[in-house]
């Protein structure tokens, strides 16, 4: 029982402890490009589009990681785009259109001035001319799931189709 818990970072790297790791004494190496298949924690998302007027829009969408605020901000969103009712009162195609406008609203909000980052989506995004009933479903549906997969991919839980896999992942439990 004395034995001292190991772990890998990356494959091929050597194992460190976790007392290595309290005391500095961990040498992390550096791999080779092919080594290194980690999603980046921006991915950039380039978009054309005509919306239900006929206008047409361009722009590059900024997908960042969904973080534990961002998924308590999209539960609230969630719960005011359904009026107050309880949303197992909904069909399941229903819940996925709110899902995933409520993603978008959340993970493509403007920034603050002071933020110091650049907006994650083109200005057309946040004209007032653009509405849930005019750009096309195809556009929410598709920008929130590639929010969801990146964040899947960053997180390692499947590198192909960003669903959990098991012993795939950072974490997994048996």
């Amino acid at each position: 029982m004395n034995k001292e818990f190991q772990f890998t970072k990356v494959k091929g790297q050597k194992p460190v402890s976790l007392h290595q790791l309290n005391n500095d004494d961990a040498i992390i190496e550096d791999q080779n490009e092919e080594e290194q298949k980690f999603e980046p924690e921006e991915l950039h998302i380039n978009v054309n589009c005509i919306d239900l007027k006929g206008r047409s829009y361009a722009g590059t969408f900024i997908a960042r990681l969904i973080t534990p605020e961002d998924i308590k901000e999209i539960a609230k969103i969630k719960v005011r785009l359904a009026g107050g009712l309880p949303l197992d009162s909904f069909q399941p195609e229903e819940l996925a259109l709110l899902n995933a406008l409520a993603t978008c609203a959340r993970m493509f909000k403007k920034e603050a001035a002071d933020s110091g980052r650049v907006d994650p989506a083109p200005s057309w995004w946040y004209s007032d001319d653009i509405s849930t009933e005019t750009l096309p479903l195809d556009l929410i549906f598709g920008l929130s799931d590639k929010v969801r997969v990146h964040t899947d991919r960053y997180f390692r839980r499947n590198l192909q189709t960003g669903k959990i896999e098991s012993g795939r992942g950072l974490v997994t439990f048996s």
